[in-house]
């Protein structure tokens, strides 16, 4: 039996995160989620069994370059689909949106999706009722968060100086480290962030990079995805157990449903925390 396949779209990062919840819950039977654009038509039509996942943007738009994405995502990839047969498919879709300052266009890119879809002969599965709601959703078919310590400090925000590129660090034998962009051992930080910084695998340390702020907290460092410059990780020392590490998650918007705090973290768990959310 071929395994589900997922595939989601995502200026943020949020919409890949639930896709790899997704994965997790359904262990072996799914294969890994894949961003729709960076995959092609073939291996898209490999699975019978589908999972796809969008944020909505603009006005009730699917993600895509002109909506000011960096690389392609749904709206370059559904084109490909025109001549497509999908019968015998079975597609289940899920969306992301802010359903209090966008209530006109809220998931709206599930419906472009499932017309899409459905246009080719597929069966769409898990429709929701929206019987007694009172948002206007155009296309239908059919923890708290916490508050993060920052005596002192102000993390870099996204409109910060371009990131440096990586580059290879000579004298280190940790293979994390040397694919960043600086070394952790010359930061101005408590030696315990640096000791985290120089335990990151290979895979970790090139999937981001350590963001720059004013230095004048060494018991917090910013790390930033090396793609998606507003997916962060607040890591910090402040109200921690020895040993332990807090980590804040940061998104441009909060979503009900994703952890965005960790705290009293030993440094295994810490890194695996940092792995999950950097898709590493």
């Amino acid at each position: 039996m071929d395994k589900i396949g997922i595939f989601f779209g995502t200026d943020t990062g949020r919409t890949r995160l639930v896709a790899k919840q997704i994965a997790k819950k359904l262990g072996e039977v799914a294969a890994a989620p894949v961003n729709i654009g960076r995959t092609t038509l073939a291996d898209f039509l490999a699975h019978d069994r589908l999972i796809v996942g969008s944020p909505t943007l603009g006005k009730g738009e699917l993600p895509g370059e002109s909506t000011g994405l960096s690389q392609p995502s749904w709206e370059e990839f559904l084109p490909q689909l025109a001549d497509a047969d999908l019968s015998g498919k079975t597609v289940a879709i899920f969306g992301l949106g802010d359903q209090q300052k966008y209530p006109d266009e809220f998931v709206d890119a599930i419906g472009i999706l499932h017309d899409a879809f459905v246009a080719r002969g597929a069966s769409v599965v898990g429709r929701w009722p929206v019987a007694g709601g009172r948002l206007r959703i155009q296309g239908v078919a059919g923890g708290r968060r916490r508050p993060f310590p920052r005596p002192g400090h102000r993390p870099a925000s996204s409109g910060d100086a371009q990131r440096k590129p990586h580059r290879r660090l000579a004298g280190t034998d940790q293979t994390g480290v040397a694919a960043m962009n600086t070394n952790p051992w010359s930061l101005p930080k408590d030696r315990s962030l640096r000791r985290l910084l120089v335990s990151l695998d290979e895979k970790l340390g090139d999937a981001c990079d350590v963001a720059p702020d004013d230095g004048v907290d060494p018991n917090i460092v910013t790390l930033r995805h090396a793609e998606l410059d507003r997916l962060r990780a607040h890591v910090y020392l402040h109200g921690q157990r020895p040993g332990t590490y807090g980590v804040f998650f940061e998104y441009p918007h909060p979503v009900p449903g994703i952890l965005e705090t960790e705290e009293n973290l030993p440094l295994p768990k810490a890194l695996a925390s940092l792995a999950l959310h950097f898709d590493a």
